[in-house]
């Protein structure tokens, strides 16, 4: 009994490093790669998006604080080739707790998906970014990360 439970934390403690050394592996690639061409870069958001099966959604939220009158950029990067079908949302949460979409990288009035937005925060205050599969997405697993970077101050 004894050596049955060394042999099972041995292996739990194997799949749990080869997950992690992955996800680092992801996490690396695309602070290196894709660090931002304008503004000063400020945050990242990384995560490996897994599609559990084809009738669930898997998302991955974050919280931010944004400072009024100042100019952000955010930046979506996958691995899914050169147009990136990964959406991010940005969103307040209003007192009765319904979300507010402020802006996207999925514009569903064209069926257009962008590689960023831009946005001037009118109101400091805690904000949250989203980032989910779209439906167009095939792979079971998808490597992702969010470049928050400081633009300039606003009027």
């Amino acid at each position: 009994m004894k050596k049955i439970s060394i042999v099972l934390v041995f292996i739990i403690t194997t799949l749990s490093a080869i997950n992690n050394f992955a996800f680092s592996q992801c996490k690396q690639q695309f602070i290196e790669s894709y660090l931002p061409n304008e503004g000063i870069f400020l945050k990242s958001y990384t995560t490996t998006l897994r599609k559990p099966n084809p009738l669930e959604v898997y998302n991955k939220k974050w919280s931010l604080v944004l400072n009024e009158k100042t100019h952000y950029r955010f930046e979506l990067y996958d691995n899914t080739g050169s147009d990136c079908k990964t959406i991010l949302e940005l969103y307040t949460t209003g007192i009765s707790g319904n979300d507010s979409i402020i802006s996207s990288t999925y514009v569903s009035e064209n069926d257009r998906y962008y590689p960023q937005f831009d946005f001037i925060c009118k109101k400091t205050g805690v904000y949250y970014i989203n980032m989910m599969l779209s439906k167009e997405v095939v792979a079971d697993t998808i490597c992702g990360v969010v470049i928050l970077s400081f633009v300039g101050k606003g009027k």
